[in-house]
């Protein structure tokens, strides 16, 4: 591995003046060094972080998010103590995500699911690992791109604590199936998301289509009676949590 300073030497004279470009246009992107600390971002990444401009995330790491300060800066109220476990865990889960990257080389892509407004706002993003010319991993390039993890991302209302407020009566488990399936999400994906298996999902899935009267088991028409009743914006407050949704080809997975 080459010395700290050749990476910084790179870092300066190669990498960021290359970046500068990106500053400010309409890109989340950033480059990290191998000690998980932002070298530089675009402006845009700042902002959606709650800074002003790039200038004040040089420097800073996933690592400082355990510091609670930081957690309260960038998360403000969401930061309370109902949430702050599941933070701090999905925190955690990036830094082992980057720790990969540095570690073999591999390029990992995943969705990071975060609660925003009542709402859950998903961004796509790449890390892809930066080479020195000698051939060492010196860093990491993540790219983000704004997504919609749920097929009605923008008719979503206010989440559901009574669930009995909604036309058929339905369990906290039922409703949380029945909102995913509604917002196009796959069974095996629902799985991972609720940490149930598979077999669960079908289960509740089957009971599901008795109360609403469909005839043996159809998530297909499961999915269209849900969308029928308005289901699919009525989020359950228990989905309201940050995950991570690993898309690589060799390794799917969603941590939660």
């Amino acid at each position: 591995m080459i010395s700290q300073e050749q990476q910084d030497l790179y870092f300066d004279n190669i990498l960021i003046p290359h970046f500068i470009s990106q500053v400010d246009r309409h890109i989340y992107s950033m480059l990290i060094g191998r000690d998980l600390r932002v070298r530089i971002c675009s402006n845009l990444t700042a902002q959606s972080i709650g800074f002003s401009s790039y200038h004040e995330v040089v420097g800073t790491s996933f690592l400082d998010y355990r510091n609670p300060e930081m957690c309260v800066k960038v998360f403000g109220a969401a930061y309370d103590s109902e949430h702050k476990q599941q933070i701090d865990r999905h925190i955690e889960n990036i830094l082992d995500l980057q720790y990969s990257v540095l570690n073999t080389g591999a390029v990992r892509c995943f969705i990071d699911v975060l609660p925003y407004q009542n709402n859950l706002r998903a961004w796509l993003t790449t890390y892809v690992p930066i080479y020195h010319p000698d051939g060492d991993i010196i860093g990491i390039h993540a790219i983000s791109v704004a997504t919609k993890f749920l097929r009605f991302q923008d008719f979503i209302g206010d989440p559901l604590e009574d669930y009995e407020l909604l036309d058929i009566k339905l369990t906290k488990r039922e409703h949380e199936i029945i909102f995913l399936v509604a917002n196009g999400i796959v069974q095996e994906q629902i799985g991972q998301i609720l940490g149930i298996s598979r077999s669960t999902v079908a289960t509740v899935i089957a009971s599901l289509c008795i109360k609403f009267g469909i005839d043996g088991y159809s998530a297909k028409l499961l999915a269209r009676k849900a969308i029928h009743y308005g289901y699919y914006k009525h989020i359950p407050s228990s989905l309201l949590q940050p995950c991570i949704i690993t898309v690589d080809d060799d390794n799917p997975n969603v941590v939660l």
